[in-house]
């Protein structure tokens, strides 16, 4: 009895393609934030540069984020995006406020606490978009280079990262009708990898199986 030749099945250019872009891609431990489990989960908006004393809005509701985060030697970078938000309150003429347009994105080294843990403090970032006073007052333009931010993120960087981080209220203003308040924002986020690397690895398992099952 002749011995069967195994059957050699060609790699479809679809799949070295998507190889070859994978390979090329962001670093391995870039992480896309997904926006169905994370969000500005609280905000509060001041007359005080602490924003403790004198609070004049609360956010109305938690608003989605979306984005990328990444921890690789030592380093933790993001670029986290906020489509809209607002915060309600009393303060004069004023009866809140609203962001849109949000982009908080930094890096800076962070500190391995062990078990999966980092953390870090007072480091800054850059928070821009548009600030809205609701009943007077007119729009602005955020840029700013030097708002405080500090928190903790648990997990696996590459695989999956829980994240929370308070922005402000140092160096987070802006004028309202004429008044400068302070912001504290906490970002919490929950990132996974790019939908696309699933993807591929997906077509990837199915092509070998597919190969075995010819042999």
């Amino acid at each position: 009895m002749r011995e069967r030749t195994p059957t050699r099945l060609p790699i479809p250019a679809e799949l070295r393609l998507a190889l070859l872009t994978l390979t090329l891609a962001a670093p391995a431990g870039a992480l896309t934030i997904d926006p169905g489990a994370s969000g500005l989960d609280v905000a509060t908006g001041c007359g005080d540069a602490a924003c403790f004393f004198d609070v004049r809005y609360s956010l109305d509701a938690s608003a989605p984020v979306s984005g990328s985060v990444d921890i690789t030697g030592g380093t933790i970078s993001f670029s986290i995006d906020l489509a809209s938000a607002t915060l309600s309150g009393t303060d004069g003429a004023v009866s809140g406020v609203s962001f849109s347009g949000l982009n908080y994105s930094s890096s800076f080294a962070i500190s391995d606490l062990g078990g999966g843990q980092y953390g870090f403090t007072d480091q800054t970032a850059s928070v821009s978009g548009t600030l809205t006073p609701i009943g007077a007052g007119s729009a602005v333009g955020l840029s700013l280079a030097g708002v405080n931010v500090s928190g903790t993120c648990n997990g696996s960087p590459g695989s999956a990262l829980v994240c929370g981080l308070i922005f402000g209220p140092a160096g987070f203003s802006g004028d309202v009708n004429g008044n400068v308040r302070y912001f504290r924002h906490v970002v919490d986020i929950n990132a996974v990898p790019e939908p696309g690397t699933a993807l591929l690895v997906g077509a990837g398992l199915a092509w070998l199986a597919r190969r075995r099952a010819t042999r």
